[in-house]
């Protein structure tokens, strides 16, 4: 998977590479507030940049939706290829989706759309509870393991799937917005088939934390990569406060929301790409750096969970909005 990913990326940024140049001298438009960004950093051969207006952090020049869909979240890629193996109907359910379905309540008779529904978890528990459930899902292979779920999934973009207006009682967009290169029109097209006060489930990163600001310092003081952003899979980083504003203006009104748990440890030591250097390079140097920068974020990882109870924010929100 990361050697072909590698590859395509080399080949994207080649074919590029006029538009990189001529743009590095430019700034983009924040797409919520539409004011003109600055450039933040670089990582694995991608430039970030954010709005200073509302604090938005996203990939420029952004990705195409055909590259993300052949080369970044497709089933040659290998991405999410352990979700497609999972045997759901053997399996006992995760807790990750207890707030939503308490949230619910009853979910019998609910017309329920899972956008990016990978292997169908979310809308296999759903099923179960008598709902009518549809996903929507770009790589193949989890598409076909929710298939044999019996469940109905669309392989495509949503706007591919051309549902009716004021089709569905529950859209949810769980790990999703980060996703796409596009997250406003996403979310008018969500509006579009959503019933009048139909709900809208966000879960998302908020990079207005604890952690997403320190291990930040810690890039800016050390020039460790900075965990919290992970182009290409990842190419919008909202805080709190700028998604509730795009929300708002895509007509989305905030019913109820909670903060959850901090990040996984390995799953931020593996964002650093510091092993990867080293293997690389097999630089004594970059060897030491990499020991360094575990030994400063395991440190700041316990203080983030011990400080858990007393944060305001934190890491990821989950969220729910009512179509107005």
């Amino acid at each position: 998977m990361h050697k072909r990913l590698c590859k395509s990326r080399m080949e994207y940024i080649r074919s590029h590479s006029a538009t990189v140049c001529y743009d590095y001298f430019m700034k983009p438009q924040c797409h919520i507030c539409h004011s003109e960004s600055d450039y933040l950093l670089n990582k694995e051969e991608y430039r970030l940049y954010q709005c200073p207006k509302c604090g938005l952090i996203f990939l420029y020049p952004m990705l195409e939706d055909e590259y993300l869909k052949e080369e970044v979240y497709s089933a040659k890629s290998g991405y999410q290829g352990h979700r497609a193996k999972e045997d759901l109907a053997n399996m006992p359910p995760t807790k990750r989706f207890d707030a939503i379905l308490a949230y619910l309540g009853s979910a019998s008779g609910k017309r329920i759309l899972d956008i990016g529904a990978s292997n169908g978890e979310f809308l296999y528990l759903l099923k179960k509870r008598g709902a009518d459930t549809y996903g929507v899902e770009i790589n193949t292979k989890t598409a076909s393991a929710a298939r044999r779920l019996g469940l109905n999934i669309f392989v495509g973009f949503l706007e591919d799937a051309k549902f009716s207006d004021n089709y569905f009682d529950i859209v949810h967009l769980g790990d999703i917005l980060e996703h796409v290169t596009d997250p406003r029109k996403l979310l008018i097209e969500c509006w579009r088939i959503l019933k009048p006060d139909g709900t809208l489930i966000i879960r998302t990163l908020n990079m207005d934390c604890f952690w997403a600001k320190a291990t930040l310092f810690f890039y800016r003081l050390f020039g460790i990569p900075w965990s919290a952003v992970t182009p290409p899979h990842h190419i919008h980083f909202f805080s709190w406060d700028n998604m509730n504003q795009l929300l708002d203006q895509c007509g989305f009104r905030l019913d109820w929301h909670r903060f959850e748990v901090p990040p996984a440890l390995m799953y931020e030591l593996g964002s650093l790409h510091l092993v990867k250097r080293y293997k690389k390079s097999r630089n004594v140097r970059d060897l030491l750096f990499a020991g360094f920068a575990f030994a400063l974020y395991v440190v700041l990882w316990s203080f983030d969970r011990l400080m858990t109870p007393l944060k305001r924010k934190d890491n990821e929100v989950l969220a729910m909005y009512i179509k107005e």
